[in-house]
This record gives C-alpha cells, sequence and structure tokens, in this order.
C-alpha cells in the first residue's frame, strides 16, 4: 500500500497532535502534507490523537479545543466528533455519506485501555476504530515507540501507510545510521525517554552529544555532585527521577556528552530559571562542533512571552555553518507563559 495511491476511501490518519500550548504548532503542520495528499484524491480522513496525560475524560484535554487552531493551518473545515460520548455506529454512518472531509476525533487516551499493556485490551479498542475506515496512516512519529490501540494493534487489521512527513523522519534517521562520517548530536528536546531511546541505538556513530534545554538540567545537577564549578539551575523545571540514571549515563559516555557551562537566566515571580544556553556554553559548543561533519539536532528553543530572542536562537546558524554536513534539524518554539 502507498498513500500516494489511496482514492475515494476512508482513512484513519494516526497524528501527534499532543502539543505543549496551543501556540506550539509545528506538528500540526507536520502533518499537513499527508492530509492534503489524501484530501486531494478525493479520501475523507479521520485524525486520531492523544493530548497529555489525562486520567479519564480531561475536558481540558479535550482535542475540541485545537479545531480552530487545525481549521486556520490547514484552511479547512474541521468536523470534531466525541466517539466516547455519541457511539462509533452513527460516526460511521456520517462517514460514509460524506466523502471528502475531515473529521477529529476525541482524544485517545480519554480511554484508559489505548495504552493497557494487554494487547487483546488494545485490539478491541483498535477494532471499534477500524470499523470507521478502509485504511490506516501513520503520521505520528514521535509515539512510534509506543504500544497503543491506535498506533499498533490497528496496523494488524486495516492495510495501512507511514505518513508523508513519518517517511521523511526513516530516511533521515537511516542518514544518520549508515554515516561513515563523524556525526555530533544537539539534544535540547522535552521527550528525553524518546530521544534517548533512539540514540541509544545509533550511539555508535556518535562523538559528541550536546546537551541544552529541559534535557541538560538532569546531567548538570548529576555533575554538580563532582564538579562544584557546574552552573546553578535553580528552580528550573527537570525530571528529577533522571538525575541518578544521568550518573550513570555520564560514567559510560563521560568523554562524549558536553553539558552547559553557563546559562542565561530570568525570574519568574520568585523563581530564577535557566531559559537558555549561555554565551560561554555557545563558543564552546562551536569549537567543539568543528570536527564534526554532519549534525543531528532535536533542538528546544524557548521563547518567552515578551518575545527575548534567546541566544541560541541567534546562534543555532552559526553553529552549523561549522559542520559540512546538515542532517536534520527539528526546531520546537515553545512559548512559555510568565
Amino acid at each position: 500500500m502507498d498513500i500516494k495511491n489511496l482514492k475515494n476511501s476512508r482513512v484513519l490518519v494516526r497524528v501527534n497532535y499532543d502539543i505543549p500550548t496551543l501556540e506550539s504548532i509545528d506538528r500540526i503542520f507536520d502533518s499537513k502534507k499527508t492530509i492534503n495528499i489524501l484530501l486531494k484524491n478525493n479520501n475523507c480522513v479521520i485524525l486520531l490523537s492523544h493530548w497529555g496525560r489525562p486520567d479519564g475524560n480531561n475536558i481540558e484535554l479535550s482535542l475540541q479545543k485545537l479545531v480552530p487552531v487545525i481549521e486556520s493551518i490547514l484552511n479547512k473545515n474541521i468536523i470534531f466528533y466525541n466517539q466516547y460520548n455519541n457511539g462509533f455506529g452513527s460516526l460511521k454512518n456520517k462517514i460514509e455519506r460524506d466523502n471528502s472531509e475531515i473529521y477529529l476525533l476525541e482524544n485517545t487516551r480519554f480511554e484508559e485501555g489505548e495504552k493497557s499493556i494487554e494487547p487483546s485490551v488494545r485490539k478491541k479498542i483498535a477494532s471499534r476504530y477500524a470499523q470507521l475506515a478502509d485504511y490506516f496512516v501513520d503520521e505520528a512519529f514521535a509515539v512510534s515507540h509506543r504500544n497503543e490501540a491506535t498506533n499498533t494493534e490497528i496496523k494488524d487489521i486495516l492495510d495501512w501507510d507511514y505518513g508523508l512527513s513519518y517517511k521523511e523522519e526513516i530516511v533521515n534517521l537511516d542518514r544518520f545510521k549508515n554515516s561513515n562520517k563523524p556525526i555530533s548530536v544537539i539534544m535540547g528536546v522535552q521527550n528525553w525517554k524518546q530521544n534517548w531511546i533512539l540514540l541509544k541505538k545509533y550511539y555508535i556513530n556518535v562523538i559528541s552529544s550536546f546537551l541544552g534545554g529541559q534535557l541538560c538540567f538532569p546531567f548538570v545537577e548529576a555533575m554538580s555532585y563532582i564538579d562544584k564549578s557546574t552552573p546553578k539551575i535553580h528552580n528550573s523545571k527537570y525530571d528529577m527521577n533522571f538525575v541518578h540514571k544521568a550518573k550513570k549515563i555520564l560514567q559510560i559516555y563521560s568523554n562524549r556528552i558536553v553539558l552547559p557551562v553557563d546559562f542565561v537566566y530570568m525570574k519568574d515571580f520568585n523563581q530564577i530559571l535557566a531559559v537558555d544556553l549561555g554565551p560561554a556554553t555557545i563558543e564552546k559548543y562551536k569549537n567543539k562542533l568543528v570536527g564534526s561533519k554532519a549534525v543531528f539536532g532535536m533542538v528546544l528553543l524557548v521563547i518567552t512571552k515578551k518575545n527575548r530572542m534567546i541566544l541560541v536562537l541567534k546562534k543555532l546558524p552559526e553553529l552549523l555553518l561549522v559542520c559540512k554536513i546538515v542532517i536534520k534539524l527539528m526546531v520546537e518554539v515553545i512559548l512559555l507563559a510568565q
């Protein structure tokens, strides 16, 4: 099956609209190419996504809130449907009548069994979604490591293909994996678990990992027990449970992990937050990147509500210029409420 050949069909598309704020819309943009090609070929598109980690039906994490944002990006009308309140049967009838429409279903994680450890439970849920469509498209690369009904078991029921953005990620990872050149990785994403799993698989090719953003805080905290000159993270949020793991990782890969030596701070009420890499860190990273022939970037850039342009945002292109090949740069811009 090839997504480009799907015509006049009903297609379930698993997207990743798990956005941190309504202003952080990169993940919605990532799905646009896939949705557009399906609509161009007269397909009915049914979007599935989770949002956050709801404990049951949490109205604050209802995907209905995303409808105006998605409509503005796609420039299309979105039909929101709550499958939990209205049932799958009536939705199936509606979809069969109305072709070439876009439906957005409610948060898939409102149903407890979506993430069940029992495959049989997940398969039962997947079968309910599968009755709505002829085909399935996986456009949720960021949750590919998870076993959930709407991105794992559903593939056992419907013919399926990866979305266009997902395929681009696979191509970039293959280039990363198969490169015979020294590679540096710039990491600053929030989801350290997913990206550390990814990196461990390909770490044999990596000469240096440059950490920043929220990801670096557990490592900086772990290093502070050894080196008292380590910069303070003060009240910055990080996963405290990961500090012990970070210590072990530093013991194994100390020669390949590069940590910040200073931060830019801001005051948030009575708290002091590290919001960016400091100038000495940027200079350090730039100098160490010179020996790299390629860079794989998973970078979190932070802009505050007051539009303070941060150092990394200004310096990132300069950092990458010292490398001969840029394999991939994923940039998430998150607006922090103050």
